[in-house]
């Protein structure tokens, strides 16, 4: 069964192009032979800092916009809430990228026999052709125990590979300095990426060249006539360190002694630890398909064509995406993991927990990748301190509580956006906690669970307090939507705010659920047992 995607063609744009990291340092390969290019990420490089956006007068209008829905009027509640609920300013902080490695290769026109190719088995993302009855190969992969991507350019031919190396970032429009620190490395750095308590970055790239000559002039560095090359890669930002041109210093002065094959080797052991433990294979074994370009497979595949081992390959991949985008001390996964390349992605590129993370880290525990489970996990704990505030000021009841995205700091709790179908939805906190209890199930771990069940019960604790009893007695979540859902009432009015949307029950329900078992396990905290209980068993009826 084959684990490799494979075209032989370069990247045409920034989809097509191969995905790399290691949790924290990301990048699209692109492939090109002349132009090659690869697109950077480092999971912290966020516009401006930690902001409170929670809007002063959402408490003294919440009862309010209670009873209009609770008459029906669903126009003026909803209005309303746009007024007093939506956060000021109204979006959250978002991702950027990091930049691009640009090498102007030189001696390659008239290239034949292409291949690129990303092995799953490997991480390693390679690239090989031929001119003039020379094989070039190249290699590119971030280590995580290493923490730094590496490109290997090699040739059959000794003293044929000569480039030209840069970084950039926004045409030069969206850095600060962009220099060499020696012959053999350059430096881009940017001070505040923007807005109050911006984030500070630097990326540092090394070449270490066999044969041949490296110098640099201005901002580039010049490799002429090399047998075989390593461009070391590493960065940092102040998310993390004080100092992060001096991080990517020391990080390239610890592997720049190690020899090439010790550093990939490094990289695959570490990978295969967690690649290794799963393995699917629904493949009908007289296929021929793994010799057919991967591009040209899901295009046969789309037009009604059968395919197993593309199919078994893409379940594949997506174990590959979620260990190259969420490793220990590594920031969560983004709506595109790690990776991006626009200074304003679609939606930001943030965590929308509304569905969207829930669903990048469900098959972390199926797949037993419970250790790329952990920044998810650590990330819900950050949320406490202000989803404390938001419970507190926005709704008067305790514990905390979150709408449905937050940003890098965990500290953004407020509703995000002015938009009626999914900015004034409180769950956000109670469903991400249940990755918690999950996390739990799979690993058996009571050390655990002891930390975590503080955390969920404080996301339960808000629902014992906001919940309300309506006019027919039962207890309800209002205001509240279905998540980008519309309904219609019996008079024909079209609306999203509602009262009791059968998802809240859902969540609220599973939450309570895992509480109380948790509270068994451990044996402790018999009392608030003891009332979800009474609220579970009564259906969230009032007695």
């Amino acid at each position: 069964m084959g684990k490799i995607l494979w075209y032989n063609n370069p990247a045409s744009n920034w989809n097509e192009a191969l995905p790399i990291g290691n949790g924290r340092l990301g990048g699209m390969v692109y492939g090109e032979v002349v132009k090659e290019k690869i697109q950077l990420n480092e999971d912290s490089v966020w516009y401006g800092g930690p902001r409170d956006r929670l809007n002063p007068d959402a408490l003294d209008h919440l009862p309010k916009i209670r009873k209009l829905l609770s008459e029906g009027k669903l126009q003026e509640a909803e209005e309303l809430a746009r007024l007093s609920f939506s956060g000021i300013p109204m979006s959250q902080r978002h991702y950027e990228p990091l930049g691009e490695l640009n090498i102007l290769f030189k001696g390659l026109e008239g290239f034949k026999d292409y291949k690129r190719e990303l092995d799953l088995d490997t991480a390693i993302v390679k690239t090989s052709f031929s001119v003039d009855n020379r094989t070039y190969k190249r290699e590119v992969f971030t280590s995580y125990p290493d923490q730094i991507m590496v490109t290997r350019l090699t040739c059959t031919e000794t003293n044929s590979i000569t480039f030209q190396l840069n970084l950039d970032r926004g045409n030069s429009r969206n850095l600060d300095e962009n220099s060499a620190l020696s012959d053999t490395s350059i430096l881009m750095t940017g001070g505040e990426t923007g807005g109050k308590g911006g984030i500070s970055f630097s990326t540092l790239v090394k070449v270490i060249a066999e044969d041949g000559e490296v110098n640099t002039i201005g901002n580039r560095i010049c490799v002429n006539n090399a047998s075989a090359v390593t461009i070391l890669l590493s960065a940092a930002t102040t998310f993390r360190y004080q100092d992060p041109t001096q991080q990517c210093k020391r990080t390239i002065e610890q592997v720049k002694v190690i020899d090439d094959e010790l550093l990939r080797r490094r990289h695959i052991e570490d990978y295969q630890k967690l690649f290794h433990r799963v393995e699917l294979d629904i493949t009908d074994h007289s296929e021929t398909a793994e010799f057919i370009p991967t591009d040209e497979r899901l295009e046969n595949l789309k037009q009604g064509g059968t395919d197993l081992d593309l199919i078994s390959m893409y379940f594949h991949f997506g174990r590959y995406l979620m260990i190259a985008c969420s490793r220990p001390n590594s920031l969560p996964a983004t709506l595109q993991g790690i990776w991006n390349d626009q200074m304003l992605p679609p939606w930001d590129s943030k965590y929308t927990i509304n569905i969207n993370i829930q669903m990048n880290y469900w098959p972390a525990e199926v797949c037993n990748l419970s250790e790329c489970h952990a920044p998810l996990l650590k990330h819900i704990e950050k949320m406490k301190e202000t989803g404390r505030m938001t419970a507190q000021k926005m709704y008067d009841c305790r514990g905390f509580t979150a709408h449905h995205n937050t940003d890098i700091w965990g500290g953004d709790t407020a509703p995000q956006d002015i938009y009626t179908p999914a900015s004034y939805w409180p769950l956000g906190a109670a469903w991400i906690c249940l990755h918690l209890w999950e996390h739990f199930e799979y690993t058996g771990d009571i050390e655990f669970l002891h930390e975590a069940y503080e955390t969920m019960k404080e996301a339960a604790l808000f629902f014992v307090d906001y919940l309300v009893e309506n006019s027919e007695g039962w207890m309800i979540t209002t205001p509240s939507v279905s998540p980008e859902n519309t309904y219609l009432l019996p008079n024909g009015e079209k609306g999203n705010l509602c009262e009791a949307p059968s998802m809240d029950s859902q969540i609220i329900y599973a939450l309570f659920t895992s509480c109380i078992k948790a509270s068994e396990l451990m044996k402790s905290d018999e009392v608030f047992r003891q009332q979800l209980i009474d609220i579970r068993q009564n259906c969230q009826k009032s007695k």
